[in-house]
């Protein structure tokens, strides 16, 4: 059975974005005419350049042409961009022709061992099976990332589309979303390097323009303390909405992994039961058409692959992070930031407002699972809370689902008058193991979602 289209996505439009799908699909014709129309738009379609050291080039008139008239022939990658613009049709428009004039100059369908022939046996990255509701898994190794063996970043460019391509069009019917897998105990030095830093630029900057609405999930796995100084740096070119598709498991990566993939289709080295999975070693073309032969992609099987894991975020709590976020909370439905407290974990604070300055509650809690709840937690407690101190009443130890309470504040209604809604709590060292779960409940609404723009901030201690 097919899962229903979410708002917002083709099949299930209002009124207003059925008008701007129409509106950018007028204006991507009118930019397919006007390259028809151009100088150059009789000029033979250019070969794909198999020399790695070959800088990138723009595609030809017809190569873009080609390009829109797909773009145009697809609703659902249409929307994409109406989205990743909050459905402003002249923004979407812009992101849209870009897009497509990358595409005719990078040709991700076209590329071949010999255009990236460092980066594609280093094994960076991997096409590794499915989540379980149907999203193509990318798993990212960072031991093997050595961006300073690459002739440029143009390789580099060429590698992302080559893999991030691939894994689309091994999605299955109804699904729009990939899943991301980074494991990266390997991080180290050469990642803070100039060559780094730029290739970690371009990776996001693709994901984001070239790929929008792409990614649903992005889970950091066992990040060593030098991540810290990493992501602050990337996370500058990241937007929030991307931001929040990002998790930071803690040291058991295998539980929040879990959560998403089955343990048959996680790799051996990761906590899983599969073996690695091959490094790809074909052409584009070759490594699709092998697949083709031997596998059916699942359909969706809920609404995740299609709008991506958007009820919750996790932080590790065990290094000095900011993370800012925007997350869209649709109505009924609740979104948590969960922070995976550790022993070195000393205060979470957080700031917040709503984009459109609806009412919506926000409580929070402490919750141990029940085998490593600490003895006599029940009486630590009480107070009140928003200015920093502990509260919402006693925190009696409550079993629930496996977890005991041990301190909370009631979800309640956000009054934004004042402007951002902020708050923090110090972590106490017998919380180690457990998590601190902020939530955004929007479960009342029942007809208009909520945006809500979060900063969370993870003080540690260094160990």
């Amino acid at each position: 059975m097919a899962v229903r289209a979410p708002p917002g996505y083709a099949g299930n439009l209002d009124d207003e974005q059925v008008a701007a799908l129409a509106s950018i699909k007028e204006k991507l014709q009118q930019f397919a005419k006007e390259r028809a129309d151009a100088p150059d738009a009789k000029n033979p379609p250019a070969a794909a350049n198999p020399d790695p050291k070959a800088p990138l080039v723009p595609g030809t008139a017809d190569e873009e042409i080609d390009q829109a008239n797909k773009l145009i022939a697809s609703d659902s990658d249409m929307s994409r961009f109406l989205r990743a613009r909050q459905w402003d049709v002249t923004k979407a428009t812009e992101m849209a022709t870009n897009s497509i004039k990358w595409r005719a100059s990078v040709k991700p369908w076209a590329i071949t061992p010999e255009m990236i022939p460092n980066a594609l046996p280093s094994g960076v990255w991997r096409w590794a099976g499915y989540t379980k509701s149907g999203m193509p898994i990318l798993h990212v190794d960072c031991a093997n990332w050595i961006p300073t063996s690459y002739y440029s970043v143009d390789e580099y460019v060429r590698y992302i589309a080559y893999v991030v391509e691939g894994a689309v069009n091994r999605m299955g019917p109804g699904v729009e979303r990939l899943f991301l897998i980074y494991w990266i105990p390997g991080l180290n030095a050469e990642m803070m390097k100039p060559t780094a830093s730029k290739c970690a630029k371009v990776l996001m900057a693709t994901m984001q323009d070239q790929y929008p609405e792409r990614l649903g999930a992005a889970i950091t796995c066992n990040a060593p303390a030098l991540f810290a100084a990493m992501w602050k740096l990337c996370s500058g070119w990241i937007d929030p909405v991307t931001t929040a598709k990002f998790q930071f498991a803690p040291k058991n990566a295998i539980e929040v992994l879990s959560r998403h993939i089955d343990p048959s289709v996680l790799q051996k080295d990761i906590g899983g039961e599969h073996e690695v999975y091959p490094c790809p070693s074909k052409s584009f073309a070759d490594e699709l058409a092998e697949f083709s032969k031997s596998t059916t992609p699942p359909s969706a099987s809920d609404s995740s692959a299609i709008r991506g894991c958007t009820d919750e975020t996790i932080i590790s709590g065990d290094m000095n992070t900011v993370f800012n976020g925007q997350s869209t909370i649709v109505a009924g439905s609740i979104y948590s930031v969960q922070v995976q407290l550790e022993e070195n974990t000393t205060s979470v604070s957080w700031s917040f407002d709503e984009a459109k300055q609806r009412e919506f509650n926000f409580g929070y809690k402490v919750v141990m699972p029940c085998k490593k709840a600490p003895p006599a937690a029940s009486a630590m407690f009480g107070g009140g809370m928003f200015g920093g101190g502990y509260g919402g009443g006693a925190a009696a130890m409550v079993a629930a689902k496996g977890n005991t309470l041990l301190m909370s504040k009631d979800p309640e209604p956000m009054d934004f008058s004042s402007g951002k809604v902020s708050g923090s709590i110090d972590i106490q060292k017998t919380w180690a193991g457990g998590t601190l779960n902020l939530s955004f409940d929007n479960s009342a609404a029942r007809l208009f979602r909520m945006v809500v723009n979060y900063e969370v901030k993870v003080e540690a201690k260094e160990q």
